[in-house]
């Protein structure tokens, strides 16, 4: 399971890629209000950080292209 993303996380990486921040994308996603920081700033920076950047990157190129803004 460590290659895929669950479905928070999934939620969190396309909340961010719309132009959140980690606390309010967390949020989002479901994570408790009270540690929406700490849980953005893991789900950035921890083990499964490579996956949910990616993602996040993803979801960023398919906003631009639906925006119509292309390299």
């Amino acid at each position: 399971m460590r290659d895929q993303l669950t479905q928070k996380e999934l939620k969190f990486s396309i909340a961010y890629a719309s132009g959140l921040n980690a606390k309010e994308s967390a949020i989002t996603a479901g994570y408790k209000a009270t540690n929406a920081s700490q849980q953005g700033h893991k789900l950035l920076n921890g083990s499964k950080s490579s996956l949910i950047n990616k993602e996040i990157e993803k979801r960023i190129e398919d906003f631009q292209i639906a925006q119509g803004i292309t390299k």
